[in-house]
């Protein structure tokens, strides 16, 4: 995920919120991870054990959802129609928000 100033008007202003626009074929499943899958020093987010059991890890657009770490992390479900959507993740709260691109 791309960089995001947390005040668009100041370029040297750090934010802490990484996002991309995807473009989607449909539903499926994912992580936020580095090519490495978490590694020593890297990342690997997902949903929570108690999220998949429950049946919560699915993102509803607009909705904060809150990603755990770690190699036991689980998978999160997309169950949105193809189109565009902004992922944005933030590295402070560690939550990832889905909306639509309009």
């Amino acid at each position: 995920l791309n960089f995001e100033p947390s005040d668009a008007g100041n370029d040297a202003e750090a934010g802490h919120v990484y996002s991309s626009v995807v473009t989607t074929t449909g539903t499926g499943f994912f992580k936020i991870a580095d090519e490495g899958w978490g590694g020593s020093f890297g990342f690997n987010y997902g949903a929570s054990a108690e999220q998949e059991a429950a049946g919560t890890n699915v993102i509803e657009l607009g909705v904060p959802f809150d990603t755990t770490h770690g190699n036991d992390s689980k998978n999160i479900s997309f169950q949105q129609p193809a189109g565009q959507y902004r992922f944005s993740f933030d590295d402070v709260t560690k939550q990832l928000t889905v909306t639509t691109v309009e």
